[in-house]
């Protein structure tokens, strides 16, 4: 997996690009997430346009992620998820609790 941070305001954007599953990118994942709340970074969006594959590991991730940044006072939001995962966040009813933006300024004003 590869993640690229980038900051717009005091909001922290996480593009994602290749797996986020049991075996492939949920330790990167992870280590990237444990960064920003090591560094009081809670508002984050995390960019899923270039995500191949989320399973129910990876979902598990983002809930951690959300649990995390939201007891710290932040959240996180989700843009642009593939159907894929779209259609997973829906099924698993995620999409409830982890809301999802198809515009990066939305999303980002969202956590400001």
């Amino acid at each position: 997996m590869t993640i690229v941070e980038r900051s717009v305001g005091n909001v922290t954007v996480l593009d994602l690009e290749g797996k986020l599953t049991l075996g492939d990118g949920a330790p990167e994942f992870r280590k990237a997430v444990d960064g920003l709340l090591a560094n009081g970074r809670v508002k984050v969006v995390f960019g899923l346009r270039n995500l191949g594959l989320l399973d129910s590991s990876g979902l598990g991730e983002l809930v951690r992620a959300h649990t995390s940044m939201e007891s710290r006072g932040g959240g996180i939001r989700l843009l642009q998820p593939t159907d894929r995962t779209a259609m997973l966040l829906k099924i698993t009813k995620l999409s409830n609790i982890l809301p999802s933006f198809d515009n990066e300024e939305a999303a980002v004003g969202s956590l400001s």
